[in-house]
């Protein structure tokens, strides 16, 4: 390395960043996690404040319809994901209308994230054959736990690298993918049960993080019982 070649900041696991030439520790701007029995709609504009696209679901679809056109017909392409936004004004209305609603995040190049799904015990133990054979394959991203006992892992999404909802590979793994025309829940969704699960760690940070297990940002996250979550350390 020549003595005109910059070195990188390095990110530490404490969320700072330390500049090698000249020492200095600094924070990292980034909106701060509300606590773990926060309203939902405070998690909603914590994850919008990230960057990512926020939209209200139910138990089983999105809660957004389509726009109809002059003749009433509802629109393609207008429903569901497709009016995820980070616009705080919009997201608070959803939530006074829907208080209970699940978050739902769009995938893809809108958020700049997608989702590695990994379900229950069967797709748990998959993964942890594929990290036995492969090594680490996310050693520093956001993981959640889900409330069917499996895990989702998020990783940054890159243009030149676009991932897609197919799951490549992993099929028949019970590990999905969600990336570019999907979307994920996000923490803290209420189980069916009605109780509020939990995620794995001690506190929430913001992070950022790729899928080349370059770490920006971490995050960990509060244990509890059956909160839909969400959390690798990649985005």
């Amino acid at each position: 390395m020549s003595a005109t070649t910059k070195k990188p900041v390095i990110f530490q696991e404490d969320g700072t960043v330390c500049d090698p030439a000249t020492g200095e520790i600094r924070s990292l701007d980034r909106p701060v996690a509300p606590a773990i029995d926060a309203p939902i709609v405070e998690w909603a504009l914590y994850y919008a404040r990230l960057g990512w696209h926020v939209f209200p679901c139910g138990r089983k679809k999105p809660l957004t319809a389509r726009d109809k056109d002059s003749n009433g017909e509802p629109i393609d392409g207008t429903g569901g994901f497709y009016k995820a936004t980070t616009d705080e004004d919009q997201i608070r209305a959803w939530w006074k209308e829907w208080p209970r609603a699940l978050i739902g995040i769009r995938a893809g190049a809108a958020s700049g994230v997608f989702v590695i799904d990994v379900d229950g015990e069967a797709g748990l133990a998959n993964w942890h054959a594929i990290v036995a054979k492969h090594g680490e394959v996310a050693p520093k991203t956001h993981m959640h736990l889900t409330p069917g006992g499996g895990q989702h892992l998020v990783f940054r999404w890159h243009a030149d690298r676009p991932v897609t909802n197919s799951p490549g590979q992993l099929k028949g793994l019970k590990i999905d993918v969600r990336g570019q025309g999907g979307y994920f829940l996000a923490p803290p969704s209420l189980a069916k049960s009605g109780v509020r699960g939990g995620q794995n760690g001690a506190s929430q940070k913001s992070i950022r993080a790729d899928h080349s297990n370059r770490c920006t940002r971490r995050g960990d996250s509060r244990t509890g019982a059956r909160r839909c979550v969400r959390h690798t350390e990649s985005p």
